[in-house]
C-alpha cells in the first residue's frame, strides 16, 4: 500500500480538458521523483472515447483507474 494516494476525479469535459489538461495532470504526477504514492483516477462515466482511450493507455504500476458506468 502506498504512503500517499492522489485522487483525481474526471468526467467528460471540453476538448481542451481532454486533450491537454487531463494528460498533463496524469503525466506530471507520475513524473514526480517522490516515490511512495499512487494515483487513482475516478472516471465518472465519461461519454467521450477520448477521455476513456487516454486513461486506458496509461501504463504505470502507480496508476489505478476506477470507472463508473453510470453517473
Amino acid at each position: 500500500m502506498a504512503l500517499v494516494t492522489i485522487s483525481v476525479p474526471v468526467w467528460d469535459a471540453d476538448q481542451q480538458w481532454r486533450e491537454r489538461i487531463t494528460p498533463n495532470i496524469v503525466h506530471q504526477i507520475l513524473a514526480t521523483t517522490e516515490g511512495d504514492f499512487e494515483l487513482v483516477v475516478v472516471d465518472n462515466a465519461s461519454p467521450s472515447t477520448d477521455t476513456r482511450d487516454y486513461l486506458n493507455a496509461v501504463s504505470d504500476p502507480r496508476f489505478h483507474l476506477i470507472r463508473f458506468d453510470h453517473n
